[in-house]
């Protein structure tokens, strides 16, 4: 599966104007405030930990699995 870093942007901007056109623009700032205050290095470290450890398992799993059916 590829994913297209473009699209999700492109997705986000039209959502910011939606919410403009459609008189949200409160809850848009609030959205936005909410998430640049999230810790982004935190959340990076814990995605990446994340992803690392499903590869790990999946790598396990699959070579067991092949032993298994040898």
């Amino acid at each position: 599966m590829e994913l297209d870093p473009a699209r999700f942007i492109k997705r986000e901007e039209a959502l910011k104007v939606w919410l403009r056109k459609n008189n949200q623009s409160l809850f848009l700032d609030k959205m936005d405030k909410i998430l640049n205050a999230l810790p982004k290095e935190e959340i990076t470290e814990k995605f990446k930990f994340g992803l690392e450890s499903a590869l790990i398992h999946f790598c396990i799993y699959r070579s067991l699995n092949l032993e298994t059916i040898s």
